[in-house]
């Protein structure tokens, strides 16, 4: 089978949707399929040629809301040699859309979270809230010929827009359970980074913003600390993008004197995230929307607590020990860290989600499609 995909970004670019593009192609070449990707060129990440087996292509778009435009004629003539289509959100799914239409071709897209009528409940602007609800509905017309959603909760929001049900498939992400597997607490990272040892520590990783929860997670360290001193340490490992956003969280710890209970990291190499995550007592996700959870899920596999939302996909991805709480509200949140820092937690059988099956449900549909 000859697999064309198209995405916003392909790595060697980091994170989380790029992880899984990654696994996925490189998966599919694995089991002898022919996959070339097309994608954003970026500063020194363009390169093209092969990676894992899958020819990579790039063109420069300035700015990935203009890559339908500058791809079409590339995507075009990669189409016409492919049996089936593979692609994301968002820019991607326009071009992709475009491609299907006239090259005739079937075409897949992989659906991490949809927001839908969320958008206007999450902190936005109005204008701004209608901006992006308008780009989910463009990106995801109807005219696809299967939707593969990374969870049930996924699928349960996405068939709300896509009403024949058939189009819908669950296939999880998969994780690397070797990488995140249980091991001691990384003493030596703590010391570097001038962590407490005295103090139980919890760590917040991902991007500021709306969607991971760092304002609400801020305003609940806020609330613990003006109920007595915090008896854990909490670690934020932050990207620094949106730049806006990051500023407004540093200006909220000054201004709120919690600056002497937290560490403040930059976010670190996909290699490196699990002896960082090690050092963690409890991992605290407080995310508003999650489409997977894949900071939850590692947390999880490597045994380490979690303070988790109980929303979107977060329930069907978490095991272990475990501290639900209410996503947005900040007094839910304080009460849900007071609770893990006492060790109250409930108890979640393991959970493992594996690549291999991943690529082959994948492979299993995309073939059905080809024919």
């Amino acid at each position: 089978m000859k697999v064309f995909a198209i995405f916003d970004f392909y790595p060697p670019h980091v994170g989380g949707a790029e992880a899984v593009y990654g696994n996925v192609c490189e998966g599919l070449v694995r089991r002898g399929h022919s996959i070339t990707v097309l994608t954003n060129k970026e500063g020194a990440l363009s390169q093209e040629g092969l990676q894992g087996g899958v020819i990579v292509k790039k063109v420069y778009s300035w700015g990935r809301m203009l890559f339908p435009f500058f791809g079409l004629s590339k995507a075009v003539g990669e189409a016409k040699k492919a049996d089936v289509l593979l692609t994301s959100l968002y820019s991607s799914s326009i071009l992709t859309l475009i491609v299907k239409v006239l090259c005739r071709k079937k075409a897949y897209i992989i659906v991490h979270e949809y927001i839908g009528k969320r958008w206007f409940s999450l902190g936005f602007s109005w204008p701004r809230a209608f901006l992006l609800y308008i780009s989910e509905w463009l990106a995801l017309f109807p005219l696809y010929d299967g939707y593969i959603c990374v969870s049930e909760s996924t699928k349960t929001y996405l068939s709300k827009k896509i009403r024949n049900q058939e189009k819908l498939h669950v296939i999880y992400n998969g994780l690397d359970h070797v990488t995140f597997s249980p091991r001691g607490v990384n003493m030596e990272l703590r010391r570097k980074y001038g962590i407490p040892m005295d103090k139980k520590v919890m760590m917040f990783a991902g991007r500021p913003g709306y969607f991971k929860g760092l304002g609400v997670l801020l305003e609940a360290l806020t609330i613990v600390q003006k109920k007595d001193e915090l008896s854990f340490h909490m670690v934020l490992m932050l990207s620094k993008r949106p730049q806006e956003k990051y500023t407004e969280a540093m200006n909220y710890i000054d201004e709120h004197g919690l600056a002497k209970d937290i560490t403040i990291l930059d976010s670190v190499p996909r290699a490196d995230v699990a002896d960082h995550f090690s050092m963690a007592d409890v991992g605290v996700v407080p995310s508003q929307t999650e489409g997977f959870g894949f900071s939850a899920a590692e947390f999880c596999s490597m045994e380490i607590p979690v303070v988790i939302s109980n929303v979107d996909s977060l329930p069907e991805v978490v095991s272990g020990r475990v501290v639900f709480t209410q996503a947005g509200s900040s007094e839910s949140l304080a009460s849900a860290l007071c609770d893990a820092s006492m060790g109250k937690y409930t108890s979640r059988p393991r959970k493992e989600f594996s690549w291999l099956q991943s690529v082959v449900e994948y492979e299993r549909i995309m073939n059905q499609c080809s024919k």
